[in-house]
């Protein structure tokens, strides 16, 4: 599992406009679920908070780390 938690901005919305790496973003919350619908609920609740998720990634050049590794 990659490690998401320092994304970029720009490198979240990659993430989240490739399908299977939403997959995995969200992967070890889905796998904890006893069920299908219940993996559906977490999939829908991350969905919905992407805004959020987006809008506390930095926008201005200087606040991104570029010296950090993918």
């Amino acid at each position: 599992m990659n490690d998401y938690n320092n994304l970029t901005k720009a490198e979240l919305i990659g993430v989240l406009k490739d399908r299977d790496a939403l997959i995995a973003f969200m992967e070890i919350d889905i796998a904890k679920c006893q069920d299908m619908v219940a993996g559906l609920r977490v999939f829908q609740k991350a969905l919905d908070n992407i805004p959020f998720i987006i809008e506390k990634y930095p926008t201005k050049p200087e606040e991104i780390n570029n010296d950090r590794p993918l």
